[in-house]
C-alpha cells in the first residue's frame, strides 16, 4: 500500500522524516524499499547528517569523530517507533 507520492530521493527524505517525527516511519520505510529509493534517501540522509555534524563540531571546537561519536550515542538511546 502506497502511502506517499515520491517525485524523487529528496522528496522521499521529506516524507520520511516527517513520519519519523509522529512515529510512523515503518510504512514509508517499507514504500522507499520497494519503489528502490531506499539507497538514494539514504545517500541523501548521510550526507545532510555529515553536514550538519561538521558545522556542530566546529561550532563547539571539538573533533568530528567526537561528535559522530556522542550522536551515535544519542541515537542508542532513542526507541524505535514500531510504526503506526
Amino acid at each position: 500500500m502506497r502511502v506517499a507520492e515520491f517525485h524523487d530521493a529528496d522528496d522521499a527524505l521529506e516524507h520520511l522524516l516527517l513520519s519519523a517525527e509522529k512515529g510512523q516511519s515503518e510504512q514509508i520505510i517499507d514504500q522507499l524499499i520497494e519503489e528502490g529509493l531506499a539507497r538514494d534517501v539514504l545517500r541523501r540522509l548521510a550526507a545532510s547528517a555529515g553536514g550538519l555534524l561538521l558545522f556542530q563540531s566546529m561550532r563547539v571546537g571539538t573533533s568530528y569523530a567526537e561528535v559522530v561519536r556522542m550522536t551515535v550515542d544519542e541515537v542508542r538511546k532513542t526507541p524505535l517507533s514500531s510504526g503506526g
